[in-house]
Order: C-alpha cells, then structure tokens, then sequence
C-alpha cells in the first residue's frame, strides 16, 4: 500500500519537545502552552497519568 502516513507518539513527542526549545528561546509563551497541552495529551494518550498532570501543570505556567 505504499509508505505510510502513521506517525508514532515518540515520534510526536520528540517534535514537540523540538518545537518547545524554538518556542522557549523566542519566549513564546502562547505557543509553551499548546506545546504543553499537546505534550500532556501525548502522555494521557500512552496512558502515563503523571507524566501528562505535569506536562499539564507547565502549560498553565506558560499562561499565566
């Protein structure tokens, strides 16, 4: 069926967390927050509670 489009959680993560750096040295903050967001989403979807509760837990740091 040709290459696929499927896309893993690691591999998602280890975007994000890219993207974060980029974010956090321009001093985005709107833009930590959606990477946080996403982060914790990631984790909830792998089924790690804790990690998504603090990844959570720093997008509303970004925020305020």
């Amino acid at each position: 069926m040709g290459s696929s489009s499927w896309v893993s959680l690691a591999g998602t993560a280890r975007v994000v967390d890219e993207a974060l750096a980029v974010l956090v040295r321009e001093g985005d903050d709107f833009g930590q927050c959606r990477a946080g967001l996403l982060r914790g989403q990631l984790a909830w979807t792998a089924g790690h509670a804790a990690e998504a509760e603090a990844a959570w837990a720093a997008a509303a740091d970004s925020a305020e």
